[in-house]
């Protein structure tokens, strides 16, 4: 569960010009984590 914090806060942190590239591995991790 940790590492979906680390996660998380590593998207939120870098929800800058990378959105878009953010956003994609937020979602890859999200839906391995809920998976």
């Amino acid at each position: 569960m940790a590492w979906s914090v680390r996660i998380l806060w590593v998207c939120l942190t870098y929800s800058g010009n990378y959105q878009r590239l953010n956003t994609i591995g937020c979602n890859r991790y999200h839906n391995a984590d809920s998976s």
